[in-house]
């Protein structure tokens, strides 16, 4: 069973020439025999990654070329202080409708009648929003949370498609820095180790954000 991948010539970056082998180091993470679903999530963040590197490499800066804006005058994927940001803006792009969709069928599912009633009582639309509408949707707030906060530490195919920690380790976020102690030094021992303290630490935070937020949960 083979899987040939060829890499589009438009798509560039500011290491294009790395981006075909952190492709291939992306699929020997994928199992010998895994769900097609896997395989297209795979690609899916790879090809993202490109495109967002054409993005802050190309259209930004020739946008900063003809504006003249100092913000875009420069590649922010190899700005220490704006790869960071890069990284977060992609990911809250592509994170956003999922997490919006959550919300709106949180929304959808809110009983009429106690609206209809908080509105034959005078209330107005800040005060509904306030006690009767957010009491409502904390359970979407709960899961959108969760999501989002699990994804921020456990995050490394978009981190290792778009920026691959460049430039100087700025953006090596912590699943990434465990995988490359683990597997590119060799360390398998402290790899271990520091996977073992993620885990500790994610499980930790994301446990008290859900009891937390589900203290604020209310039916209707």
């Amino acid at each position: 069973f083979k899987v040939c991948v060829l890499r589009p010539p438009m798509i560039y970056g500011p290491n294009s020439k790395g981006n075909f082998p952190r492709l291939v180091k992306l699929a020997k993470l994928t199992p010998l025999f895994p769900a097609w679903h896997n395989k297209r999530s795979m690609l899916y963040i790879d090809i993202l990654g490109y495109i967002w590197q054409f993005v802050f490499s190309r259209v930004f800066v020739s946008i900063g070329e003809t504006t003249g804006w100092k913000l875009f005058e420069v590649s922010w994927l190899s700005d220490p202080a704006k790869a960071f940001a890069a990284l977060v803006l992609v990911s809250v792009w592509q994170l956003s409708g999922y997490m919006i969709l959550i919300y709106v069928a949180g929304f959808m599912g809110l009983n009429e009648d106690v609206m209809e009633a908080a509105s034959i009582d005078g209330a107005s639309g800040w005060v509904k929003m306030k006690n009767i509408v957010m009491p409502l949707m904390m359970s979407s707030v709960t899961i959108c949370l969760f999501l989002t906060l699990s994804r921020a530490f456990m995050v490394y195919d978009l981190n290792l498609s778009l920026t691959a920690g460049a430039p100087y380790g700025t953006t090596e976020m912590a699943a990434m820095h465990v995988y490359e102690k683990a597997f590119t030094s060799r360390q398998f021992g402290v790899g271990q180790a520091e996977a073992l303290i993620l885990f500790i630490i994610v499980a930790c935070i994301s446990g008290i954000q859900v009891y937390l937020t589900k203290k604020q949960e209310v039916e209707a």
